[in-house]
């Protein structure tokens, strides 16, 4: 399933019932998810890539990346 930021301009109720979903699945089917809210991607990855402006800066597994590693490339 590709998810293209499923959480823009929803609710935070709404945003965790979306995750609870989601979570269901997991195992089950390969989820595709690009996501700007971080710890909705965290809570549902087994791994990662971040891109910036169209090239792999960052990757690998979820446990063994920091928040520190991940927030570098976001701007807000």
């Amino acid at each position: 399933m590709i998810l293209d930021e499923p959480t823009e301009g929803i609710q935070p109720n709404l945003v965790a019932a979306i995750k609870d979903v989601l979570a269901a699945f997991r195992g089950r089917i390969s989820l595709l998810l690009v996501e700007q809210y971080l710890d909705f991607a965290i809570s549902l990855s087994d791994a990662f890539v971040v891109l910036s402006r169209g090239s792999v800066v960052e990757g690998g597994r979820t446990e063994s990346s920091t928040r520190e590693l991940l927030t570098r490339y976001i701007a807000i």
